[in-house]
């Protein structure tokens, strides 16, 4: 792992302005609403790991990883790839960043134009890297071969194939850029089980490879555990917990990370903690630390009115807590 990070995310808000009708407001005199997916995420991701991101739905995860990509324009902060400002890139460096990092999406069915052949498909990218016409046909077909598909297939259109294929293809068209970068949005959660597993390992072998880099989405631990060097826990917009996958899956230090473990299969004999009531509407988030109202380890006045900072802990774990103290 190298010493400077290939990302690095900094103190990130992402906020949706949900505009009233005219009636609306002439009738109540409310402005219009703000929706805060994402409060002020920082974290690092260095070349050839993989940074797993969790949380409950809701929690901001996939707007956090359009945000970074710059598919959605950030409210405030900032996001260095290799060192160079995203959010300060003009359309030609943008198009540059873009080859670095690339999606996959969640949904195979969704992702792909179904009025374009998987040849077409795959020749966008690959003409966005300047390859003339016979070199484009020479690497789709190769493309085809690494994720598991013919290349006599490169023809179909997307309804003839499955909904694993699809995932293929979505990757081999990530792969066509040559990125460094990956987010993976919930790449398997729409998939049978028994597909699950051999995309999770073409993405293993992919990152050995090609020394790829991943943000890996998903509500599903134990995908997360297998694949995942580091794990961050986002609720309500907001990192509460990040550190090494082995020690936050044996020992969470923050309440919600116990909570969301102990309702997970296959994670240990835990006791189960059983939360009150629903995550709050990030259309008006609790004043403190966001999860003091449904949290079975309030200390006091200081949870329910002083957001925790996101401090570090022995062994390269971070946490948002009021339990384990402030920043020195």
């Amino acid at each position: 792992m190298s010493a400077a990070p290939l990302l690095e995310v900094r103190d990130l808000y992402k906020h949706f302005v949900l505009p009233r009708t005219v009636l609306h407001r002439l009738l109540t005199g409310e402005g219009d609403r703000v929706l805060q997916a994402v409060n002020g995420v920082s974290f690092t991701l260095h070349e050839g790991e993989t940074l797993g991101l969790v949380g409950e739905s809701g929690s901001g995860k996939s707007t956090l990883g359009r945000t970074i990509l710059r598919l959605y324009e950030p409210t405030r902060g900032e996001v260095l790839f290799d060192g160079q400002d995203v959010f300060g890139l003009d359309a030609a460096g943008l198009r540059r960043f873009r080859q670095q990092a690339q999606i996959v999406f969640q949904n195979p069915y969704a992702s792909l134009n179904p009025r374009k052949t998987v040849r077409q498909i795959l020749s966008v990218p690959l003409a966005l890297r300047g390859l003339p016409p016979r070199e484009r046909r020479e690497e789709a077909a190769a493309l085809m071969e690494r994720v598991g598909l013919a290349p006599r297939h490169l023809d179909r259109y997307p309804h003839q194939f499955s909904g694993g294929q699809r995932q293929r293809i979505g990757i081999a068209r990530a792969l066509a850029m040559h990125p460094r970068l990956i987010v993976a949005d919930e790449p398997v959660s729409a998939l049978d089980v028994s597909v699950q597993a051999q995309i999770i390992n073409l993405l293993e072998d992919l990152q050995q490879e090609f020394r790829l880099t991943y943000l890996f989405i998903s509500h599903d631990l134990s995908v997360v555990r297998h694949l995942s060097t580091r794990v961050a826990v986002m609720y309500l917009g907001q990192i509460v917990e990040i550190g090494p996958t082995e020690p936050l899956f044996e020992e969470p230090l923050h309440p919600y990370t116990r909570a969301l473990l102990s309702a997970a299969p296959g994670q240990g004999q835990r006791e189960r903690i059983i939360l009150q009531g629903a995550p709050p509407s990030p259309l008006d988030p609790p004043p403190g630390c966001p999860f003091h109202p449904r949290c079975p380890a309030v200390v006091g006045e200081v949870c329910r009115t002083v957001r925790p900072a996101l401090i570090e802990r022995p062994g390269g774990r971070w946490v948002s807590c009021h339990i384990h103290g402030s920043p020195s």
